[in-house]
């Protein structure tokens, strides 16, 4: 696998490969306004959390500094017609605890989510996903 994946993504690698790493993802935020030229302004708030169970079974709480995929979508995921509704889908580089992200779209942004594809082995599904408020 080493050979194929990008060096600087080994020592995730190696984290998802030999330890135990559970997440906890969430937006607690997001809001969006229109701008004057058609196109809409998004502002998220991540939560991220990474924990690294040891040989005791034990939860500790690491650093978390990998990139994690933002996804907007026009309407909920689970009710996507096609690849359309998809406003939005890149990685990320989420380094902190709170992140605040600004993301431009020419959609209105109605739902965001963070690691949309459940790529990593989070504790709470549900919190991942909001509904965008408009504010003026």
């Amino acid at each position: 696998m080493y050979k194929v994946i990008p060096k600087e993504h080994h020592k995730l690698l190696n984290d998802w490969m030999k330890h135990v790493v559970t997440y906890d993802l969430k937006i607690t935020n997001a809001t969006y306004k229109k701008k004057l030229d058609g196109k809409f302004e998004l502002k998220v708030t991540v939560n991220s959390k990474r924990f690294e169970t040891n040989s005791l079974g034990e939860e500790i709480e690491i650093n978390i500094n990998e990139p994690i995929q933002i996804g907007i979508f026009k309407k909920h995921p689970n009710a996507l017609d096609s690849e359309k509704d998809i406003i939005y889908l890149k990685p990320h580089q989420i380094n902190n605890n709170e992140m605040k992200i600004k993301i431009i779209t020419d959609f209105e942004p109605i739902y965001v989510g963070i690691d949309p594809n459940n790529t990593r082995l989070d504790k709470n599904l549900e919190d991942n996903l909001i509904s965008s408020q408009q504010i003026n």
